[in-house]
């Protein structure tokens, strides 16, 4: 019976000229940003590796690197490195979790057919590189706004600038490494794993060492998955450890940053808000999304604004990205309230 609820639903949406046309410009809109991502990284890469500048910088030697365990720790990298080479590492990281993204949950062509073929809105979330363009547009939005409000109430918020571009971006790609690995994979996805493994001990005994050896790891790094391919529901227990462990690494995570001393306590609400929504993402989508909305705020914006030193249409490019992302971000906080509320009645027809 569910099942034909269902299929009349997405034959009515088939059938609706204003979901064909929602579905369509969404799809249009996820792919452009999903170019401005590609982009984003071949301007960094080639500013870095083929401008004299670049090269220069790249030739540059760090020593003693902090690796972040979690709040109160860290581990010191036991050997030197080129600033080219780190770069190379850490974008290397981010280039995997964009492969794993398209891959998967429901990959992300199948997505986008879902979209533009069924008109199914289902196809929003159903891999996270078609919906990252819709979270984070809205949580940059709603993060700017917080900062303009205390602003306008005296609230500080602080700032930091480098002086060097190639710096900054070295810099910001390496902390979204780290502070992602600090404070969502050993604070928020290590104690989820831990639980889901216990409860599935016992189906989990009883398998194959291979197929062991390719749970593990996918309990700790994408526990919707895991939950998916035993078919284990969640429970109460496991709600209330996931919301915990979000609130508590989420306000480690904006707290941290005030500590650094370039931020003032200002910051701390907006960071928080990104705080949660990413370590949402990790728990609904897995760690590669974590990184990959950390890589937006900090290496995406920087190489954009970057990409204005080779010139030509490459002058305007940042702040027309800046200006879609923008008025995306809005158009999906004023649309977030009737589209959930549409969800739950759908819920409730199926059920």
């Amino acid at each position: 019976m569910s099942s034909q609820v269902q299929q009349g639903e997405e034959t009515k949406q088939q059938k609706n000229p204003t979901a064909r046309l929602f579905t369509n410009a969404y799809s249009l809109m996820t792919v452009s940003f999903f170019a401005t991502y590609v982009i984003s990284i071949l301007v960094a890469f080639y500013l870095f590796y083929l401008t004299p500048d670049g090269v220069i910088f790249g030739s540059k030697t760090f020593h003693n690197l902090q690796l972040n365990v979690f709040f109160w720790g860290s581990i010191r990298v036991p050997f030197s490195i080129s600033a080219d080479q780190l770069f190379l590492f850490v974008n290397l990281v981010f280039l995997l979790s964009f492969i794993t993204s398209l891959f998967s949950n429901e990959n992300y062509v199948s997505s986008l057919r879902r979209l533009v073929k069924k008109n199914d809105l289902g196809g929003i979330s159903g891999n996270f590189l078609v919906i990252m363009p819709v979270i984070s547009s809205a949580t940059l939005f709603a993060t700017s706004l917080i900062q303009t409000l205390e602003g306008h109430i005296g609230i500080e918020v602080g700032s930091f600038s480098f002086s060097d571009p190639f710096l900054e971006i070295l810099s910001l790609s390496y902390t979204s490494f780290v502070e992602e690995i600090g404070f969502r994979l050993v604070s928020l996805l290590f104690p989820v794993a831990l639980y889901l493994l216990f409860r599935a001990s016992e189906a989990i005994a009883d398998m194959p060492l291979r197929r062991r050896l390719v749970l593990v790891p996918l309990a700790l790094f994408k526990p919707s998955s895991f939950q998916r391919r035993l078919n284990i529901s969640g429970d109460r227990t496991q709600f209330a450890l996931e919301l915990a462990l979000l609130l508590i690494s989420s306000a480690l995570f904006s707290y941290a940053h005030v500590l650094s001393g370039s931020w003032s306590v200002g910051k701390l609400p907006s960071v928080f808000l990104g705080g949660m929504v990413i370590g949402y993402c990790c728990l609904r989508y897995g760690f590669d999304s974590a990184l990959l909305l950390h890589w937006f705020f900090n290496f995406y914006w920087s190489a954009l604004s970057m990409s204005s030193t080779i010139g030509g249409p490459f002058l305007f490019l940042n702040d027309l990205v800046y200006a879609m992302t923008l008025y995306v971000g809005l158009a999906s906080l004023i649309a977030a309230v009737p589209y959930l509320m549409l969800k739950g009645i759908r819920r409730m027809r199926v059920q």
